[in-house]
């Protein structure tokens, strides 16, 4: 029997006239004979947290074989940003939560491979003419952080009338979070 992994995701609520509702959601993966579970610290600098490749290699995984990463924000008191990068250089960036998860899968039969684009000028359409498609997943970086505005840029002016663009506002602190990789 080949190995499967069970992934169920529920979500409870009850509100104040004492309706509840409950969503639960379910999938099997099969065939998944890898997994990477662990705890790192993320640091409010920045640092890559996973990387991705058509080779394995110490803390790269194979594109191809990659089906499921979850990213779990351990701290109760601080947000992290996950900043995920293609091998076009495109990059989008996400804000997980205090004590929430963001989920990337892969597809079955290619993994991360084709699976990402970003476009920051224009909005994207799958539908135009000369649309150059997903492209691989290569890296995922983490940068933790503690505060609403954590990565706005302080535009303010300083007494010699220089801009202060050269870095961002906001309090900063190192947070935990839980990584698990699931691959073929």
């Amino acid at each position: 029997m080949a190995p499967k992994l069970k992934i169920e995701i529920r979500e409870t609520v009850t509100l104040q006239n004492n309706n509840k509702y409950d969503a639960y959601n379910r999938f099997t993966l099969d065939g998944i004979n890898h997994i990477d579970k662990r705890i790192v610290r993320v640091p409010i600098t920045g640092t890559e947290i996973l990387a991705l490749s058509s080779s394995v290699g110490a803390g790269t995984f194979n594109e191809e074989n990659v089906r499921y990463m979850r990213f779990t924000n351990l701290s109760t008191n601080n947000p992290i940003m996950l900043e995920f990068k293609n091998e076009d250089d495109d990059t989008f960036v996400t804000k997980v939560g205090q004590g929430l998860s963001f989920i990337y899968s892969g597809a079955s039969g290619s993994g991360v491979i084709n699976t990402m684009d970003a476009n920051e000028s224009t909005p994207l359409d799958i539908d135009a003419i000369g649309y150059s498609g997903l492209g691989d997943l290569v890296n995922i970086i983490a940068k933790a952080s503690g505060s609403a505005v954590e990565y706005a840029v302080d535009t303010s002016v300083d007494i010699n009338g220089v801009l202060n663009n050269n870095h961002l506002t906001g309090s900063v602190y190192n947070v935990d979070m839980e990584i698990f990789v699931a691959a073929i």
